[in-house]
């Protein structure tokens, strides 16, 4: 069956002219080939966050006549308006995270709800090596990028710290976050050329 989606982000009361486009195309292909058009709320960037404007969106929608076959329910909006980020630097050592059950996830149409799921795989990314932590503060971040050549892609101080000293910052509550190991990337699929 076909499956398609808009995932617009929950950042102001007007949808983007790019974002409809994008969901009225996917509502065509999902129409013709009897499919599914379902709505997923990309609501991670707290910061911009908006209020009330997951359901103007779909006002929206309703009004230009774009129905979704799957969306967030009103609870689960509501929910979201209320979501308050409750996590600790410990996931990180969280073996519960390996046997999560994924099905229970099929049917969640907001990004908050599949925390869970994302932590799981980040977590897998990060003990194979394809991510690292890095526990530089935004200004540290900030301060490093002056001072780096233009185009030099960045690479953290804290990129070659060893399995203990990682854990014992981690242990103690440091904030971090995780970045792709770029290099082990062009080892394993070689250099992207454009």
């Amino acid at each position: 069956m076909v499956k398609t989606r808009i995932a617009p982000s929950p950042t102001g009361k007007n949808i983007h002219i790019g974002n409809l486009r994008t969901a009225l195309f996917s509502y065509m292909w999902a129409k013709k080939n009897n499919g599914e058009f379902i709505l997923r709320i990309e609501d991670t960037d707290r910061k911009r966050f908006v209020p009330g404007s997951t359901q103007s969106l779909i006002d929206t929608f309703n009004e230009l006549g774009i129905k979704f076959d799957k969306f967030p329910s009103k609870q689960d909006i509501c929910e979201m308006e209320n979501f308050v980020p409750n996590i600790t630097n410990n996931w990180i050592f969280d073996n519960k995270l390996e046997n999560l059950d994924e099905s229970s996830f099929s049917e969640k149409f907001i990004q908050t709800q599949r925390l869970p799921l994302y932590l799981k795989y980040a977590k897998k990314l990060y003990e194979e090596g394809w991510l690292y932590a890095c526990f530089l503060d935004s200004d540290e971040l900030e301060q490093i990028k002056k001072v780096s050549p233009k185009f030099q892609p960045f690479c953290s101080p804290h990129k070659y710290l060893n399995t203990e000293e990682i854990n014992e910052k981690i242990s103690k509550g440091e904030n971090f976050v995780l970045r792709l190991n770029v290099e082990k990337c062009i080892k394993e699929f070689g250099r992207y050329l454009d």
